[in-house]
């Protein structure tokens, strides 16, 4: 039954990380494509303005800053959280 429930767990955690990744990684290069020197909020409202109002609501959904991609802090952070999670469910640390 414990083997079960761990199977589960894993199938659930791997595409949640999966996707959190996925996630972070876009973003980054959105960002990166975007104007320096710019909030996400002006960015936002320039491309409704233009008329690109998916576009805007999709950036206006992210966490990024305009002109810079993710950080190395940022993905450190991550990836940090991902490996120290699953080397403890592996060793039952």
């Amino acid at each position: 039954m414990g083997l079960g429930a761990a199977s589960v767990g894993l199938s659930v955690l791997g595409p949640r990380l999966l996707g959190d990744a996925t996630n972070l990684i876009f973003s980054g290069v959105t960002a990166k494509k975007l104007p320096a020197g710019v909030t996400k909020v002006e960015m936002v409202a320039r491309l409704r303005h233009e008329g690109h109002s998916t576009l805007a609501s999709m950036l206006a959904s992210m966490n990024l800053v305009p002109g810079r991609g993710s950080t190395s802090a940022t993905s450190a952070k991550y990836w940090g959280w991902c490996s120290r999670s699953t080397s403890q469910r592996r060793w039952g640390a």
